[in-house]
């Protein structure tokens, strides 16, 4: 499998997990919905990253079966933390296959890893892995109001 393929993979995933966010039980979450909840999903993440990476990563009925074990806010934030996990890692695997060669010298591989580092920030949905618009202006935005 090529890498562009674990990308692709990765990124459907989280598509699967961003459209469970959709489920009228998350209403309430997503109506509250602010600027600061993208600090919200990434803190979350950090303090909870066992359980995101279980459910970022397992087939669909282990990761509905972990989360119905949570109460309903905690499900919405490990959802949108483990949808992030996905977009973030898809966009990762994507610089890595473009930037990340060998034959170069190794001061042209520090910069190429900071290519691959600064990927998942240049991607809409790492930044606001919820099913609603982003509060954040994002540069693909500029370019459709040329």
């Amino acid at each position: 499998m090529s890498l562009s393929s674990y990308s692709r993979a990765a990124y459907n995933i989280g598509e699967e997990l961003r459209a469970l966010l959709r489920d009228e039980a998350y209403g309430p979450f997503l109506a509250s919905l602010s600027a600061s909840s993208a600090l919200t999903v990434c803190e979350f993440r950090r303090d909870n990253v066992e359980l995101v990476r279980k459910v970022a990563t397992a087939q669909p009925k282990p990761r509905l079966k972990h989360l119905d074990k949570l109460p309903v806010e905690a499900r919405f934030w490990t959802i949108a933390a483990a949808a992030q996990m996905a977009f973030e890692a898809s966009a990762v695997i994507d610089a890595a296959e473009i930037h990340l060669r060998t034959g170069g010298s190794y001061r042209s591989m520090i910069a190429e890893a900071e290519q691959v580092l600064l990927a998942p920030h240049s991607r809409e949905e790492v930044d606001w892995p919820f099913p609603t618009p982003s509060p954040f202006p994002h540069p693909d935005d500029a370019e459709d109001d040329e």
